[in-house]
């Protein structure tokens, strides 16, 4: 098994390869896990603060994310309901202070909403 990704603690790399060896006919862990610069936890909190604290259209935006900040670039993948979600969660995203660049990989579900 190959465990691929990012993780913000040490610890959470050896967490990983303790739960992946839990798994049924796993012989053996191949860690390929990034661990993201400590300089950049105290922004990983502010872009769901951005765009949670903001009221929506008509609904609210489910917290179905990730966010990943490495070096001042933001990440957010994950799955929203329509296209105007995915807008306006980029454009909170770009207001998060010590952030230089945002990449919006959600994808839009595009459902009716009520």
């Amino acid at each position: 098994m190959i465990l691929s990704g990012q993780v913000q603690l040490p610890s959470l790399k050896v967490s990983a390869q303790r739960a992946a060896m839990n798994i049924e006919d796993v012989r053996g862990v191949i860690k390929q896990l990034e661990l993201l610069p400590a300089f950049d936890d105290d922004i990983r909190s502010e872009p769901s603060l951005q765009i949670y604290s903001h009221s929506q259209p008509s609904h609210a935006i489910p917290p179905t994310h990730i966010i990943i900040v490495k070096n001042g670039k933001l990440t957010r993948k994950g799955v929203v309901t329509c296209d105007s979600d995915k807008t306006i969660v980029g454009i909170h995203a770009n207001q998060v202070p010590n952030v230089h660049d945002v990449v919006n990989n959600l994808h839009a579900e595009n459902r009716t909403v009520q």
